[in-house]
């Protein structure tokens, strides 16, 4: 058996409310995917990406959200 990385990920964006908000909180609903209601229901992944890589400490962030020590 093999662990898939990618989608463990995705599912946290998913399910993990304390995350949802968080990365809500930080770079606001550019990087999110709202419900018809206005809830966060996915991250858009390529507008994360786009935060995320073009500065090294918001990827230190992030990580600490999702790998929380």
């Amino acid at each position: 058996p093999t662990w898939d990385a990618d989608f463990a990920a995705k599912r946290l964006y998913q399910t993990d409310a304390t995350l949802q908000q968080a990365t809500l909180d930080r770079w606001g609903p550019r990087i999110a995917k709202l419900d018809e209601c206005g809830r966060m229901v996915d991250v858009d992944r390529e507008a994360l990406a786009e935060v995320v890589f073009s500065s090294p400490d918001e990827l230190v962030w992030l990580e600490a959200q999702v790998h929380p020590a």
